[in-house]
């Protein structure tokens, strides 16, 4: 009993693991957090999953990377947004194919910083917006994130803002 209270009180909250807009509009990177509306906000491995059971009876198992993808639903339009006016300008003017691939950074503060930074990973997402518009609550824009490319390595400084590349991963 008491060791199912301890790994309880070691539970890591859901804002432990953040993931960020990252805007590469002007000469350097600036971050927005995606989410706000959000009590759930998940990355989907979708991996593929093959079991088969030979003749003698042994059973192997092959998991294949699939697709990841995340899902921002909901999501309201706020003006000022950096990502709220790259989701206005995909439904504007229709953007498609590489016009939606934008860069997103993933922030893990379950560990304690090493000289103020934590772990983080930058990696590209075609962002496919779903609708837009909606009833009274707001200008609904849910939208997924179909992760694409190589994960960049590094570490996030919270109070200088900077992300630095690993260069030994």
């Amino acid at each position: 009993m008491q060791e199912a209270l301890k790994i309880e009180t070691n539970k890591s909250q859901r804002n432990e693991t953040v993931i960020f807009y990252v805007d590469e509009t002007d000469t350097t990177e600036t971050y927005e957090a995606i989410g706000v509306d959000n009590d759930e906000l998940t990355r989907s491995l979708n991996n593929e999953v093959e079991s088969k059971t030979n003749v003698l009876g042994q059973a192997t198992v092959d998991v294949t990377k699939g697709p990841n993808t995340t899902s921002v639903d909901p999501c309201y339009y706020r003006k000022g947004g950096k990502l709220a006016k790259e989701l206005k300008d995909i439904y504007w003017y229709d953007k498609e194919l590489s016009q939606v691939v934008k860069k997103f950074m993933e922030v893990d503060a379950t560990e304690d910083p090493i000289e103020g930074a934590y772990p983080a990973f930058q990696q590209k997402g075609a962002i496919d917006l779903k609708s837009w518009g909606g009833d009274t609550k707001g200008i609904g824009t849910p939208y997924d994130i179909n992760w694409v490319g190589a994960k960049t390595y590094g570490t996030f400084n919270p109070t200088t803002k900077k992300f630095t590349e690993n260069v030994s991963v």
